[in-house]
């Protein structure tokens, strides 16, 4: 846990990645759950890049809604008394419901690879790191 807080607060600080703490997180479950349910213990990449995967669709299924919003309030800001209550009513009364949806299978196209690899990439060199003393 003391790692998982120290390599989230040097992306935020550092990269500005509000939302890697809960992306870390939810990695680092589901990879304790694949490790526990197998008797090897060792280091398997393959594991590590389902967990990584994962936890990247996990958080963009909660946050692409509120994404859109903000995406949508960003490209009205020359408008006066833009706020989430009339954006969400102007998208709903436009394009309905699914208007929060669009653009969602690309981002988790995107997304998935790149937290497999991302999260996958941090261990390996944390991993490195360890066996060398640091």
């Amino acid at each position: 846990m003391r790692h998982c807080l120290l390599v989230s607060y040097v992306f935020v600080e550092f990269r500005g990645l509000e939302h890697l703490p809960t992306v870390k997180i939810a990695n680092e479950t589901l990879k304790r759950a694949l490790y526990a349910a197998d008797s090897n213990k060792e280091f398997d990449v393959r594991k590590n890049l389902l967990s990584g995967a994962a936890a990247g669709l996990s958080y963009w299924v909660g946050i692409y809604p509120l994404d859109v919003i903000k995406s949508k309030m960003q490209s009205l800001q020359n408008c006066k008394n833009v706020t989430w209550v009339s954006t969400v009513r102007t998208m709903i009364e436009t394009g309905g419901i699914k208007t929060f949806g669009q653009g969602f299978m690309p981002c988790i196209l995107r997304a998935m690879p790149a937290c497999s690899l991302m999260l996958t990439t941090v261990d390996i060199v944390r991993a490195f790191l360890q066996k060398k003393g640091f």
